[in-house]
């Protein structure tokens, strides 16, 4: 799977990626994105599923940070498409990288 990045930059932003375990509650809470302490949590679970997580916290962050006002299910979408197109178009997405 390759190590999972510990940090990202967002707006400027240097944000710490923290792994937890998964809620023993299992209440799909895979991820999160604490503002106050610019973190990012993702619970250790399969390889797509950890990556998407990253994603879908990584677009609140972005959405806080440009003040859009996106609901959970908006960001979920936008996460779940957004990964998909990496996963079906690694050619695009290395384009779109420039590599």
């Amino acid at each position: 799977m390759g190590d999972v990045p510990k940090t990202v930059r967002i707006a400027g932003h240097i944000i710490d990626v923290v792994l937890v375990p998964p809620s023993p509650l299992g209440d799909e809470l895979d991820g999160s994105f604490e503002e106050a302490q610019q973190t990012i949590c993702v619970a250790v679970s399969g390889p797509d599923s950890m990556r998407e997580t990253l994603l879908h916290e990584v677009i609140h962050a972005c959405e806080r940070a440009g003040l859009l006002d996106m609901d959970e299910h908006q960001v979920h979408v936008l996460a779940r498409n957004l990964y998909a197109f990496m996963r079906d178009n690694p050619a695009a997405v290395a384009w779109l990288m420039d590599r």
